[in-house]
């Protein structure tokens, strides 16, 4: 999802304006409003995320890397590739 802090925006007022009786484009007008505007949503955005987890493979029963933990880090930037860079 490209936008995560506007799809949840999105989904508290539509609940909100579904209990008003407010109409949907309304809603969205203002969701969009709150965030600063379409100008400030339309700008591309890096995202960075720090990951963490345990690998399994559920297709293989004996294998060397099930259960092998990991941490690593994610870059996204607009109109780039993304950067990954994963632990074991």
């Amino acid at each position: 999802m490209r936008h995560p802090v506007l799809s949840t925006a999105i989904l508290l007022l539509t609940v909100s304006a579904a209990q008003s009786g407010e109409e949907p484009q309304a809603t969205i007008a203002r969701a969009v409003k709150a965030l600063g505007g379409e100008a400030n949503l339309s700008r591309g955005r890096a995202v960075q995320a720090k990951i963490k987890g345990t690998y399994y493979d559920p297709g293989e029963k004996e294998s060397l890397v099930n259960g092998a933990k990991f941490t690593g880090e994610l870059i996204i930037a607009p109109g780039q590739e993304l950067f990954a860079c994963v632990r074991w």
